[in-house]
């Protein structure tokens, strides 16, 4: 199974059942618009799709606000390939309720997809979460975005806004999961000490894939970390841990801080966990790429 990407005045994708991506490529060559390229989604031979990994896999990136258009996008894959990351995660919605366009999207999904995974993350603010309905717009909104690019799953990011707010968090977990289907998974984004959370529904959360606790002021101390794997593990038991590349209460600054935090956080090698992810790739400087090139050389992620 391939996916073919075409553009004429949109990006449009295809999924075509077919036995190499040149028949992809030969059996689109009649629609509309010009070639972009051809990837492979699961050798058509096989009964069945792969079973998808449980999360993203090696170093990963969050992307904010993004804006530009090819020229951008190569110059992300460059910065990507500096620091040996694996995947990234396009932002969908911001909590103030600012969507990026699935047009912008698209066009950085048709650069990265070569060589780079492609996931999506949203972060319902209030008026998400003040009502099952908004919620559930919430969840097929990201629905959209993922199986526009042929992402492999969602991020939903959850904090103060569903607090108290059990039905309308349960309405975006049970949505996103059931609309991603089998072959693609779900993960949870929060805060790190789930216990000093306790108006927030966690056992939620237990629907989802796997987790990624937010250990941007945790990650100074060995305790911190500990604490916070312990508690997410009762939860979901595959994390891919959050870490920040923007300066935090963990010791140094900058490329040294974020070497601290990995060691705490990964430790090894061999790595605790099977990815991280870098809040985030606007605020990742040379250094700090340098960084997370060399542990994911120590890792043996990066092939």
């Amino acid at each position: 199974m391939y996916r073919v990407l075409r553009s004429s005045t949109k990006l449009e994708s295809f999924t075509v059942e077919a036995a190499s991506q040149a028949e992809a490529i030969d059996m689109c060559a009649a629609l509309p618009g010009e070639l972009i390229g051809a990837s492979a989604l699961y050798d058509a031979q096989t009964t069945s799709p792969p079973k998808p990994k449980v999360g993203p896999q090696g170093f990963g990136f969050y992307l904010r606000r993004i804006s530009g258009g090819t020229e951008a996008a190569q110059a992300l894959l460059q910065r990507c390939r500096e620091a040996k990351a694996e995947w990234v995660s396009f932002m969908v919605e911001a909590s103030d309720g600012y969507t990026v366009s699935i047009e912008a999207i698209q066009a950085y999904a048709a650069v990265l997809s070569p060589e780079i995974d492609l996931w999506v993350w949203t972060f319902p603010g209030d008026a998400r979460a003040a009502s099952v309905a908004q919620s559930t717009a919430a969840a097929n909104q990201a629905l959209n975005y993922c199986m526009a690019i042929g992402a492999g799953g969602v991020m939903l990011d959850i904090e103060a806004s569903y607090k108290g707010h059990p039905e309308a968090l349960d309405a975006l977990i049970s949505t996103t999961k059931a609309g991603l289907g089998n072959n693609r998974t779900l993960g949870m984004v929060s805060y790190p000490i789930p216990s000093y959370h306790p108006t927030l529904a966690w056992d939620l959360f237990k629907k989802a894939d796997w987790g990624s606790p937010m250990l941007y002021n945790t990650a100074g101390t060995q305790e911190g970390v500990d604490q916070s794997v312990s508690e997410w593990t009762k939860l979901l038991p595959t994390l891919v841990p959050s870490m920040a590349t923007y300066d935090t209460t963990s010791p140094g600054t900058g490329a040294v801080q974020l070497n601290g935090d990995i060691q705490r956080i990964l430790g090894g090698p061999p790595a605790a966990f099977n990815g991280a992810a870098m809040w985030s790739e606007q605020s990742t400087d040379s250094a700090q790429r340098a960084v997370m090139a060399e542990w994911s050389t120590r890792y043996g992620w990066w092939t």
